[in-house]
């Protein structure tokens, strides 16, 4: 079982942050999933919002600052990828969400060295046009999919490397069938964000690798 920590260790430390990564991987984490965007310097920052407003009390967007400003910000908290890929050893699986359409080419020309990346967004077509011949996955909503028909026959189609869906789906049989029948020919699946036992242990012979805040306790668990 995969065990991706969640914007790093986000459970007990801030999320995104050099800090919490490091701290997953210490924990016995496979590797850890991220946000990404860009800076106003074309910089590819690590950060899930779009703003410093929730995790920094601060009005000020991601794309308008330099990332030399938004360190100042900060106090230092903010990172880059290109940090990341420097601290975190290239045998850990590193998780890129892809949060804006804008970053796709330099997130792209950053990772061409790297190994053990997975890409994955909500914006799928995204994907299939810009990250053929990578490690993609499907990150799947309630809203983004469409039809299941429509979704079954994409998947068919483009084959991602993998499905991220969130675990409440597992709650529904027809999910769970269609899942079934995509890890049969190959296709990885990860659930987010799971942090309850219990649900895990439902669901762990139908899945392949578990995105969580909670890293040590799947670490055990796993």
């Amino acid at each position: 079982m995969i065990v991706l920590g969640h914007r790093g260790y986000s459970a007990k430390y801030l999320e995104n942050t050099l800090e919490a990564f490091m701290k997953a991987i210490e924990a016995g984490a496979n590797g850890v999933e991220l946000d990404v965007r860009l800076s106003k310097d074309g910089k590819v920052v690590v950060s899930h919002d779009e703003d410093l407003k929730r995790l920094f009390g601060l009005d000020v967007k991601i794309r308008d600052a330099t990332v030399s400003e938004l360190k100042e910000l900060t106090d230092g908290k903010i990172t880059t990828l290109k940090e990341v890929f420097e601290n975190v050893s290239d045998d850990k699986i590193i998780n890129i969400e892809i949060k804006e359409r804008e970053a796709a080419d330099a997130v792209l020309e950053i990772s061409k060295k790297r190994k053990n990346l997975i890409f994955s967004s909500f914006d799928l077509d995204l994907l299939d046009e810009k990250f053929k011949g990578t490690k993609y996955g499907y990150l799947i909503d309630e809203e983004n999919y469409g039809s299941i028909e429509n979704f079954v026959e994409r998947v068919e189609k483009e084959r991602p490397y993998s499905l991220h869906v969130p675990y409440q789906a597992f709650e529904l049989e027809y999910a769970v069938e269609v899942l079934r029948s995509f890890r049969k020919k190959g296709i990885v699946i990860f659930v987010w964000t799971l942090n309850d036992p219990e649900i895990y242990r439902k669901i762990r012979r139908e899945i392949d690798g578990v995105i969580t805040d909670e890293v040590e306790l799947f670490v055990k668990l796993r």
